[in-house]
């Protein structure tokens, strides 16, 4: 069964990601694109116009990946924790798929373009936790006294700092992404207890 290459378009796009992956968007260089890519800067330009609109496609890209189904959410096992875990995993998932994302939104890159879109998709990720949270504490699961939001907020920090420190330190070891989701979800659930 023969593969199919990747198409120009895609291999710029793959080029681009590692690019502001390492560099971020402000110190990311077209030049360096097209020479990751195989390719020359004229049909980067062709494609997408601009570093800017090229960074903002990604951008776009990555927060649509972000997003979680509603099927996802009917699909959770039963018991709090369990559901909580398996949502947290999922999120690393995605953000390990989008690390260009991760960089410039945890690194603070707000001038950056997109930034907007991509910190719409973050914070939407907060209230999927913080709904998992409140879920959990109407059960009587967790303790009323913990704070919904701030967790979703610390959960989705510590998984974003996974992304940036797998796509900042390359090809060097780095922790497991499952053990580092599993160690999230445990510091919550033990935040969250009685």
């Amino acid at each position: 069964m023969a593969t199919e290459s990747p198409t120009s378009r895609e291999r710029i796009e793959g080029a681009a990601r590692e690019e502001f992956a390492s560099h971020g968007f402000h110190g990311a260089r077209v030049a360096r694109i097209a020479a990751r890519s195989g390719l020359n800067k004229q049909l980067i330009y062709y494609y997408f116009g601009s570093k800017r609109h090229l960074h903002e496609h990604l951008v776009q890209q990555g927060s649509e990946a972000l997003r979680l189904e509603p099927a996802l959410r009917r699909s959770l096992p039963g018991i709090p924790s369990d559901r909580l875990r398996t949502l947290l995993q999922t999120i690393l998932d995605r953000v390990i798929a989008s690390p260009d994302l991760a960089r410039s939104v945890l690194l603070g890159e707000a001038a950056a373009p997109g930034a907007d879109t991509a910190g719409r998709a973050f914070a939407d990720l907060v209230s999927e936790i913080a709904r998992e949270v409140s879920r959990g504490q109407g059960l009587g699961y967790y303790r009323d006294a913990a704070d919904p939001a701030l967790l979703g907020q610390q959960a989705v920090a510590l998984l974003l700092g996974w992304g940036v420190m797998k796509a900042t330190s390359g090809s060097r070891a780095g922790p497991d992404a499952e053990a580092w989701a599993a160690a999230t979800a445990d510091l919550l659930s033990r935040s969250l207890s009685w």
